[in-house]
């Protein structure tokens, strides 16, 4: 018997929650996260534990913005400070894991308490998409023309930030091109005891914003790093007509790609049933044994989704069994935390 992890929602929907008196330029307001991160700590730190309340296992560091360029752009960080306020940002997941496990009544030095305390993933954001924020058209293709050697220097000095700050895993969000995939790739190669996820950002036809098919990123990944790479996953308003796309990626392997989707308020709420040909485009989560099948091993919530959405995934997860271990895709991690130096708990992967 398996089931998938469960992992935070959205970031940004949940912090407006916790944000009570906090005042952005409104010039600058698609980065109050980033600002949240240097001026509204506790905010940020009370967003990370309601989802754990909610039941995350998974939660993700603040960081989806704070790029080097971005932390210069809006606060003239040199390398010093960048790398402190990325410590920073860790280091408020942590608190909250710590005080989570404090509510919950474990000795935070107990062997069952490092074996099972929620993970914590580092987040990089897409080169595109950050710079989408302060120009709209993400679809200008100029924009996305990026060396591959600018996008791992514009990637890897986050990277190497998060890792000294000892993050259980990396999370790549909302990659959004084969060059930038391919710089990805080339980062963790340089890793090689570090675990990933990395998530596309996906139109509708099942494609990367340069036209490439998402089946074909998924299989690079998984076949460039199966031991690295913990999951493949989508972002997206509405993810469901990817889900095709996702079976058909993994249709034919064994063991199957392991997915991540993130779950949008349609998926969370929808209980009726569906016929064969509606399914084939949107599973509700009551059909989560569906999604299993095909590979289906983390899930948390998309855009728009805070703490209480992630409680009603909670609730179809538990809900939800495997009746035979050969339906069963391979699990690529224990789910257990694993620092990238910890050389006997990588082993155990």
């Amino acid at each position: 018997m398996g089931q998938p992890t469960v992992i935070d929602g959205d970031f940004e929907t949940e912090l407006r929650h916790h944000l009570h008196h906090f005042i952005w330029n409104k010039r600058d307001v698609g980065y109050f996260p980033l600002h949240a991160l240097k001026f509204a700590p506790s905010a940020v730190h009370d967003t990370h534990l309601a989802f754990l309340r909610a039941g995350a296992r998974i939660i993700r560091t603040n960081t989806f913005q704070a790029s080097l360029d971005e932390a210069k752009k809006f606060y003239n960080l040199d390398l010093s400070e960048y790398t402190a306020l990325i410590h920073k940002a860790v280091k408020l997941a942590r608190e909250a894991v710590e005080n989570y496990g404090k509510e919950m009544g474990y000795n935070l030095n107990s062997e069952e308490y490092k074996r099972s305390r929620p993970l914590i993933a580092g987040v990089c954001g897409s080169h595109v998409i950050l710079t989408s924020l302060t120009s709209p058209n993400v679809n200008n293709p100029r924009r996305m023309v990026k060396r591959k050697e600018e996008l791992i220097k514009f990637h890897e000095s986050r990277v190497k930030i998060l890792l000294t700050a000892n993050v259980d895993l990396l999370a790549f969000q909302c990659i959004c091109t084969l060059e930038e995939t391919k710089a990805v790739l080339d980062i963790l190669k340089r890793y090689s005891q570090v675990r990933a996820w990395i998530s596309f950002f996906c139109k509708e036809h099942g494609k990367l914003n340069d036209g490439i098919e998402f089946g074909e990123v998924a299989a690079l990944c998984h076949n460039s790093l199966p031991k690295q790479i913990i999951a493949i996953g989508v972002d997206s308003l509405q993810p469901e007509p990817i889900i095709p796309f996702m079976r058909i990626a993994s249709e034919f392997r064994t063991p199957k790609i392991p997915f991540l989707l993130q779950a949008c308020k349609r998926h969370i709420y929808t209980m009726r049933i569906y016929t064969d040909n509606e399914l084939s485009m949107m599973m509700p989560l009551d059909d989560i044994k569906e999604w299993f099948k095909f590979g289906l091993s983390y899930i948390g919530g998309g855009p728009y989704t805070d703490a209480e959405d992630i409680k009603q995934i909670c609730k179809h997860v538990e809900n939800f069994y495997v009746s035979s271990v050969q339906d069963s895709p391979q699990p690529f991690t224990s789910f257990k935390p694993q620092s990238y130096k910890n050389n006997k708990a990588l082993a155990k992967l």
